[in-house]
């Protein structure tokens, strides 16, 4: 994780980027979430205080001519409606609570700058339940408890410090690393497969006679097969003839596959591996999965239950 500041001239200072990685089910890039909502630092909120007129009356863990933030967080802590009390204090000023000595109001504060800054104060009685930054640089394990098909969201985020009277910006940058499962959202493209929504999810129920399916946003560098997982009630009589298909039901053939019994007796999963050709232009793709019976009498009941790319 690089960062770069062309209208700064202070070092960057890492105490002020924040790094996330989240595992998120069901996203992709049109639907991701942004930095800003995954995000719970409170580097922004602290940067903000410094470069609008707070410091003057406020320091973090000394009393000044008000309370320290300190002080704020520890009386609130446990207040349930302390969000918006502070935040309505900022905007308002007003003074009573802490002395006699006034606050100034900020009328003109935009809402994303306030709930920052609020968010920073009332994360001073809780550093141990906020969520920590990740380093800039490093290994991500995922724990064992991520479920299948969720995508990993990297996001970060930096607020420089701003100056006299120019307030704290903050930038943000999000990536998303999708899964190499791909479970089924019950809207995609079909022809003679049929959605089946089970036990939380969606199952391609496989056709009587000729059908395909289509998943969209796979980057298929450096992929070497794919994996279709499926299910039955009965296995089938006959069996399937499989292709992978190039962006169209009709594209380019770029893998065949062939699921042919017996079938091991109570079997109920079986994985179907087919070899792909090497896709190399760095490009999203939509996929396109045909099936074949081999014999229109066909009798099985399943489905595909995922798409595993390799």
């Amino acid at each position: 994780m690089s960062v770069t500041d062309k209208d700064d001239t202070s070092k960057i200072d890492p105490a002020n980027l924040f790094v996330s990685a989240d595992y998120v089910v069901g996203v992709d890039q049109s639907t991701a979430p942004t930095a800003a909502q995954l995000e719970s630092s409170p580097v922004g909120g602290k940067a903000l205080t410094q470069s609008l007129d707070c410091k003057s009356c406020h320091k973090e863990n000394e009393k000044s001519i008000g309370p320290s933030f300190m002080q704020v967080a520890q009386k609130y802590a446990k207040d349930p409606n302390a969000s918006t009390y502070l935040a309505q204090k900022i905007t308002k000023g007003g003074a009573g609570v802490w002395g006699e000595t006034a606050m100034s109001a900020h009328p003109n504060l935009p809402e994303s700058d306030l709930q920052q800054i609020v968010q920073w104060v009332l994360s001073l009685s809780n550093q141990e339940g906020l969520k920590k930054s990740l380093p800039a640089t490093g290994t991500i394990t995922p724990p064992a408890n991520v479920k299948p098909g969720a995508a990993l969201v990297l996001s970060a985020s930096y607020t420089d410090k701003g100056g006299n009277n120019i307030k704290s910006l903050t930038g943000r940058n999000t990536a998303i690393l999708n899964s190499n499962t791909v479970m089924f959202k019950g809207n995609e493209k079909t022809n003679g497969f049929a959605p089946f929504a089970y036990n939380g999810a969606f199952v391609m129920i496989l056709p009587k006679t000729p059908g395909w399916f289509g998943v969209d946003n796979i980057d298929l560098t450096d992929v070497k097969s794919v994996t279709i997982m499926m299910g039955w009630q009965n296995p089938p009589k006959y069996g399937y003839d499989f292709e992978v298909r190039l962006d169209k039901p009709d594209g380019n053939i770029i893998g065949t596959g062939s699921l042919t019994p017996p079938f091991n007796s109570g079997q109920r999963v079986v994985p179907l591996s087919i070899k792909l050709q090497a896709v190399t232009d760095n490009q999203m793709h939509s996929i396109y999965i045909t099936a074949k019976p081999k014999n229109p009498g066909e009798t099985v009941t399943g489905g595909v239950n995922s798409l595993q790319f390799n």
